[in-house]
């Protein structure tokens, strides 16, 4: 197993394999569940592979994260409670107690469409007319192979109408994960749900205080992106203290910087997946241009004063640029009266 190949940034898979970093088991299995290319399948075959070759260990006990004496076997039930689902979820299609509804994803929408509008008597019906959806969407963009990024089909009980599931797919129709599925029990639902996402990693990273980076506009993860770059300040790894390491989960592994508005003011925030960062090379926008000099001036390399006045030059071109008559007339009618 490439157990680097799964780090989802590239920058940080290469300075990872230039260190000679060694995963330990239950890093191995928490980047196969946060790798954003593999199917549920996909990961199913490499969390076998790890438990075959691989030595077993504690999964420890954290705030969101229950705890195993043994992460073999957690992760042997973890792998049977979704294929159970997933086996219910197909083989239920033929009762009549439920309806059934679709989102999708499709390449450079910022949202999800759809939003389980149309309701539907079965899963064939359902898919049926999302598939005849896609079909017209590839047609009016003129794709050669499908622009869809992932849909999901929502079952709801007309019974029960607490029951939902939810299940999400990769747009080439390879099964990502299962949502949510109020049947499970309270034991499947605290091993799911208080597993992976309450486990928090220090991995080093070749970042510094600084960088500009972002983590790449990916159609594919959709709430997962950063419109732009941004400046680094600090990545939770950094200097953390016994408590942080010991209290900490997924959402924990951040980073805070300083992003900028469109209008090219520098605010301060922070988000979750530092494993997720690239550098930012540009080409900068007109609001971002403040980048290089802020970048610059955390490093020591230039004085205040001149960060100060690229500031207000960007500020100001950001401004001139937007008043009222450039959104008006177009580009001919202002050279027609010297103003381009």
């Amino acid at each position: 197993m490439d157990i680097y190949s799964l780090v989802n940034s590239k920058v940080i898979e290469e300075y990872l394999r230039q260190i000679g970093y060694e995963f330990n088991s239950l890093e191995a299995a928490w980047l196969i569940y946060s790798c954003r290319r593999l199917s549920f399948e996909e990961k199913k075959d490499l969390w076998n592979e790890l438990v075959a070759s691989m030595p077993d260990c504690e999964v420890p006990i954290k705030y969101n994260c229950a705890g195993w004496k043994s992460l073999h076997s957690f992760l042997k039930e973890y792998i049977g409670i979704i294929d159970r689902e997933i086996t219910q979820f197909y083989k239920e299609d033929a009762l009549e107690e439920y309806i059934y509804m679709y989102s999708y994803l499709y390449k450079g929408d910022d949202r999800w469409t759809e939003e389980y509008e149309s309701i539907f008597s079965s899963l064939s019906k359902c898919l049926e007319a999302y598939e005849k959806d896609m079909k017209e969407l590839d047609e009016m963009y003129s794709c050669e192979k499908t622009g869809m990024v992932k849909y999901r089909i929502k079952r709801c009980s007309l019974v029960d109408p607490q029951e939902v599931f939810k299940i999400e797919f990769f747009g080439d129709g390879r099964l990502v994960q299962v949502l949510d599925n109020t049947k499970r029990t309270n034991e499947e639902e605290m091993l799911i749900n208080l597993s992976f996402d309450g486990m928090w990693f220090d991995f080093p990273t070749p970042f510094k205080k600084g960088d500009i980076v972002w983590v790449p506009c990916d159609d594919n993860n959709i709430g997962w992106n950063c419109d732009g770059g941004f400046v680094l300040k600090r990545i939770s790894t950094w200097n953390q203290s016994k408590c942080v390491m010991d209290g900490s989960d997924n959402s924990d592994m951040s980073c805070s910087g300083y992003f900028v508005n469109e209008n090219g003011t520098i605010y301060s925030e922070v988000m979750s997946g530092y494993m997720d960062l690239e550098y930012y090379y540009g080409p900068y926008r007109q609001n971002e241009r403040i980048l290089p000099a802020l970048s610059k001036y955390m490093k020591g390399e230039i004085e205040v004063d001149l960060l100060l006045y690229a500031y207000r030059k960007v500020v100001l071109d950001v401004m001139s640029d937007d008043i009222m008559f450039k959104n008006w007339y177009s580009k001919e009618s202002l050279e027609n009266i010297g103003l381009e």
